[in-house]
């Protein structure tokens, strides 16, 4: 009798589970979409960070430069000058005034002539920007002006984000609620709705660790052709965004090597697809000449010579940067809207991490089928993560922090962290599967309930509370 009540409970919370899996991708679309036309509308125009210097760069490319020149350490393009005259009032004179009181006066500012002047995002990859330079194409033609290009371009490319993500969370076998939490922190929806190319670096990002994820629990991989092929061009287009992504990108694909069922077809497949992807990487970094680029206030060559002859000096900065700078990284992670000049409310940080553990909680308690990942092809993907982790680090100890300094590493935001996140999705197949029990299967489906049920008020009241009192009030 007991046995069949237990039966029946467990019965019954799987199915709620189910459901709530089953429709994680609407969810999702029902949160983000909102949330991206809010934004779209009521946030400043390039009011995110280093909005600017994207609209640059997708004007550039709309004029047909795809790889700018580097002139004496300092990326090159033409800037519109009415799209200068606008960056340089709005961070010299209106930054803090309410947008009724000064946008008015800008409003008849059009796309004009161009000016040479250097911008740090000239030497970005180009595929990062098509909604945004199609955006600009057609403000151009139309005669448009820039505050209402910048509004369509901004709702646009987050309608792009977005897509990506809804179908992430509908590729990705496991974890779909935690990923649609993922995608709907209030940075990823602050940068999908903007000219930013962290928006579609982050849903490709998405894309390709649910795409991989998917892969690996097909009997065949080879017969859903489409699926690996989006993965792949995923894991094309995360890698050159920024080098220090490649090592993750690449083992992700890696992993389908060693598929239960692989043949020397999908391994030979995926051996060239992740070498193509840290090829592409270097590739690009070395076409576009972003080596010899100036990005900060460092000396990249004198910096690494001191690294050399100092070998703990970095490690010892990291570990300084992550004690007297991790919290802030995380909540950078959640949402630091604007210029990171509008922080949420306080006790909203801890809140989204609670309510993202109970989701990630919630799949580990998951009664799973299928072929379970091997631990050290998990170990493999996470030390490739934890790698690239380290180069974000790196990177900014090289460019940003003064030369021959090690006391922490300056300029490393938690946003930088956010495209890493999706590719560690298929981790969950690593983790055992849970009997199906009733307390088990009660316990996951409260968990999800709860998680699903808060979190909307989270990602929709944060976002819309921050963006009014930062530009309205």
């Amino acid at each position: 009798m007991l046995r069949r009540i237990d039966f029946g409970l467990a019965s019954r919370f799987y199915r709620i589970g189910t459901s709530i899996e089953r429709s994680a991708h609407w969810y999702y679309l029902a949160v983000a979409i909102p949330v991206i036309l809010f934004l779209a509308m009521a946030k400043g125009p390039l009011g995110a960070h280093d909005e600017w210097s994207h609209v640059a760069r997708a004007a550039q490319i709309a004029q047909g430069v795809v790889i700018a020149p580097v002139v004496d350490g300092m990326p090159m393009g033409d800037i519109d000058r009415n799209l200068k005259v606008l960056t340089d009032d709005l961070h010299n004179i209106h930054n803090l005034e309410p947008l009724q009181d000064w946008t008015p006066h800008y409003e008849t500012l059009t796309w004009g002539e161009t000016a040479p002047h250097s911008f740090n995002h000239a030497v970005y990859f180009p595929l990062l920007y098509i909604p945004q330079t199609l955006t600009v194409l057609v403000g151009r033609w139309l005669d448009a002006s820039i505050l209402n290009t910048l509004a369509i371009g901004s709702f646009l490319t987050g309608l792009v984000c977005v897509g990506l993500g809804t179908l992430a969370v509908r590729l990705t076998p496991v974890a779909k609620l935690p990923l649609a939490f993922i995608l709907a922190f209030p940075m990823n929806l602050f940068l999908f709705a903007s000219f930013s190319a962290d928006g579609p670096l982050m849903g490709m990002a998405a894309l390709l660790g649910a795409a991989a994820t998917r892969l690996w629990t097909l009997d065949d991989p080879l017969k859903a052709k489409s699926v690996l092929a989006l993965a792949i061009l995923a894991a094309l287009v995360v890698a050159p965004a920024k080098l220090v992504y490649a090592p993750a990108a690449a083992a992700v694909l890696a992993i389908l090597v060693f598929h239960p069922s692989a043949d020397w077809r999908l391994r030979g497949i995926m051996l060239v697809s992740a070498a193509a992807t840290v090829g592409a990487a270097l590739v690009w970094h070395g076409v576009s000449d972003a080596g010899h680029a100036t990005f900060g206030p460092g000396d990249a060559d004198r910096q690494m010579a001191f690294t050399l002859q100092h070998p703990g000096a970095v490690f010892s900065a990291f570990l300084t940067s992550l004690r007297e700078h991790g919290t802030n990284y995380l909540e950078h992670m959640i949402g630091v809207l604007g210029w990171l000049d509008t922080r949420l409310m306080p006790w909203l940080y801890p809140v989204a991490w609670y309510l993202l553990g109970a989701a990630a909680a919630a799949e580990v308690l998951r009664c799973r089928q299928g072929p379970v990942l091997p631990w050290w092809l998990g170990t493999g993907v996470l030390g490739a993560v934890l790698l690239s982790l380290g180069g974000i680090f790196l990177s900014i100890y090289l460019i940003w922090t003064p030369p021959e300094t090690a006391d922490f590493i300056d300029g490393v935001q938690g946003r930088y962290f956010l495209p890493l996140l999706p590719l560690l999705l298929p981790l969950f197949l690593a983790v055992p599967s849970v009997p199906a029990t009733g307390l088990g299967n009660g316990t996951r489906a409260l968990l999800m309930t709860v998680a699903a049920s808060l979190f909307p008020f989270f990602a929709l009241g944060a976002t819309f509370e921050a963006i009014l009192r930062r530009y309205y009030y």
